[in-house]
Order: C-alpha cells, then structure tokens, then sequence
C-alpha cells in the first residue's frame, strides 16, 4: 500500500476538518470529508474546499458525504469536530471502520476519548494534538493560521498492520507539508496542549479579547496562572508520565499567547457565532478529574460556571 491507495475519512467540515481533507487529498490520498448535513455535503462535494494562505488561493475537492455507509471502510478516520459531538460523531462513524482502521482524534480537550474506543478494533486508537490552524470563513473555504507540529500516537501498541498504516498517513502529512511526529506515549503532549486550551479559551471568551491581549493585562495574566496551576496539580496525579514543570507549562502557555497574538481562540469564536463551546471538555474535564484525584480546582470551576451562564443566555450582549 502506498499514499495514493490510503483511505481516509475526514469527519466533521469545520475549519480544521476541511484543512486536513484539502492538504490530504491534494498530497494524494483517497480522502472523503463526512458532514452530518447531507445539504451541506452535496454543496461542499460540488464547489471544493478553498484553502486562503500567505500566497493565496488553494483549491480541492475531495469527496464530501452524509451517508457513511456509502463511503466504505476506511484506513484511517480522523475526527475533527468538536469535543462535545464526539458521540453522536462516532456512532455515526462506525460504518467505516473496519478491523483494520485507525480511528484518530486530534480534536481539543480530553474526556471524550471512550466514545471512540467503543468503535476502535484492536486498539487502533490514535491521540493526539496538533497545531495547523485554520479560521472558518464561510461553508467549505478556510483561512490557514497556522502550520505547526502534529504529535500522535497510539493509545497500545499495535500490531505491524496498525504500525504500517500509522506510517502512512504520517507520510501523507508530510507530503502535504506539515510536521508530523510519532510518539509511543501522547499523553503528556495532550496534556501540554490542554495546559494551553484552559490559560486562554475560557478567559479570552469570557473578555472577548484576542490569545495576545491577555498579556496586557495583569488580572488576566494572574487568572491565567491560577487556572493552569490547578490543572497542573491534577495533571501530577492523573498523568504520571509527563515531565513538565509549572514554570515551563506557565511560560508555554505565555509563548503561544505571543505566538498566537492575532487569533480568536477556538472559544471565542464560538461566543461569537453564538454557539456551543468546548468548555466541558476543557475546563470542566480539570474540575471532573480535580474531583477523581482530589485536588481543588476553584478557578477554573469559575470559569466552567462563567461560561455556562453566557451560553444559557444566549451570549446575551445587554440586559
């Protein structure tokens, strides 16, 4: 099998789903886009994705289908919807995955990994974080923010046929032009990347102000502190593996704010569209797992219950 024969299901059309079915598909692989909305697919199966980069225009089209019957087992299926679709996602998934399919989550959060265990043969689960951003512009064209690492790996060793299309579809990213690492143990990764996800998502909702505006005021740089070092303290207890430090952790998620300084968090984006976000899954998976583990977590409780009254209110701007 080679990079042309890989079949991969791309689940869920937001920005990073229509990303990853683009640069996939254009690198040569068998890539399907699933969109729960059959309109939506049939749209998106006619005009293509269009991808917005420094150098301009890109444009794909792969397959986009609503019937996961109609597209087959895959080799790789890779969820990228929001935490807090997962199951509805993968009870939707399962067709296509067969005893010899990865099923791969790069999506934000943690806590909803069983509802893909539940479809995964074999332990052909893939987690794992990554840093290609994109920015949703309108149905099926995406703004490219950001090319950064992705980091995967399996949640058990596999067998040489799981390890063989791993190799693959790393291969398939780098063809398309992104870093991809492969490491025996994701964790600590995962974790890093929700160390960053509860130091700005909920706050920068919250304020409605952009990742790098958080560095110019100093009580959003002491609630960033304090969110992240509890999330620490329950990271010490529920991931013995991973070898950061606070300092570290604190100064990663400063550097990202830098980094990032222009963007709309994933978070605020959703305040702003006036939806659902992934709070839960984020903040709330610290409290949840605080709770398991022992460890408080007041301040990120505060966030959690900040960003419920907003989206039960409808993101209400005035009284």
């Amino acid at each position: 099998m080679d990079i042309h024969e890989l079949k991969i299901a791309v689940v869920g059309p937001g920005a990073v789903g229509c990303l990853l079915a683009h640069g996939l598909s254009l690198c040569g692989g068998n890539v399907t886009l699933i969109d729960h909305r059959p309109g939506r697919a049939q749209r998106l199966s006619s005009t293509g994705i269009t991808v917005i980069t420094p150098e301009g225009h890109e444009q794909s089209g792969p397959l986009c289908l609503a019937d996961t019957n109609r597209a087959g087992v895959q080799d790789a299926v890779i969820f990228a919807v929001k935490a807090y679709q997962t199951r509805e996602a993968a009870a939707n998934a399962a067709p296509m995955v067969g005893p010899n399919t990865l099923v791969v989550t790069l999506q934000n959060g943690m806590g909803y990994e069983n509802h893909l265990k539940a479809i995964a043969a074999k332990g052909y689960l893939v987690t794992g974080i990554t840093a290609l951003g994109a920015t949703l512009i309108q149905e099926g064209t995406v703004r490219l923010a950001g090319t950064g690492k992705t980091i995967a790996g399996f949640t058990h060793r596999p067998d040489e046929k799981g390890q063989q299309i791993f190799d693959l579809l790393g291969n398939a990213f780098l063809k398309a032009g992104w870093e991809f690492e492969q490491v025996e143990d994701p964790e600590p990764a995962r974790w890093q990347k929700l160390m960053v996800n509860v130091g700005i998502n909920a706050i920068t909702a919250i304020t409605c102000i952009k990742n790098g505006d958080i560095l110019h005021y100093q009580h959003a740089l002491d609630l960033q502190d304090s969110a992240v070092q509890e999330a620490f303290s329950v990271m010490q207890h529920h991931c013995g593996k991973a070898s950061h430090n606070l300092d570290s952790m604190i100064k990663n998620v400063r550097d990202v704010c830098r980094r990032t300084a222009n963007n709309v968090s994933s978070m605020l984006q959703d305040r702003l569209k006036h939806g659902v976000t992934e709070i839960d899954y984020i903040n709330g998976f610290i409290c949840r797992t605080g709770d398991a583990c022992g460890v408080e977590t007041p301040v990120n409780r505060t966030l959690c219950r900040l960003i419920r009254i907003l989206e039960a209110s409808g993101w209400k701007t005035a009284p």
